[in-house]
């Protein structure tokens, strides 16, 4: 008898030699993050431009009202709302995070949206964006410890 007992195992003949890479072979690999169409990444690439320049047309344009949020007193119903609350929904620290934050395909409920994530203060806030027509829109401001939407 060997002194080894994985001298066998180690043997090119061994059938079980061939049992882990089949095995790891077989395994589910994580699924990768969807593409983002070019045409939602280019107007994500303007909505962090607009934020970045403080482009309000820009920003209203790409807003759809009224704007559903869990935080900030509530929904913000109108443009002139949006304006009067814009350094609240976006403090500096959020611009700097959502400029150099991608942009994340999510599908819920059978309809495809995109999020973008910032963690930047007390609480995790997501950025809710649809696409309609073609168009992004930011449909929602979610504070992640507040009740969901």
């Amino acid at each position: 008898m060997s002194s080894n007992p994985f001298k066998a195992y180690r043997s090119k003949r061994h059938p079980m030699r061939l049992l882990l890479p089949a095995i790891i072979a077989f395994l589910p690999l994580p699924a990768a993050e969807p593409t983002i169409p070019p045409a939602i990444a280019l107007q994500w690439s303007s909505f962090q431009r607009a934020l970045t320049s403080n482009d309000m047309s820009t920003l209203l344009s790409m807003t759809q009202f009224p704007l559903k949020s869990n935080e900030f007193g509530g929904d913000i119903k109108s443009p002139s709302a949006f304006k009067a609350k814009f350094s609240t929904l976006f403090p500096l620290k959020t611009i700097q995070c959502l400029v150099s934050s991608p942009l994340h395909q999510r599908v819920w409920k059978g309809r495809t949206h995109y999020e973008a994530w910032c963690d930047v203060s007390d609480y995790p806030v997501r950025f809710i964006f649809d696409a309609k027509g073609g168009k992004l829109f930011l449909t929602t401001i979610d504070n992640g410890t507040c009740q969901r939407l």
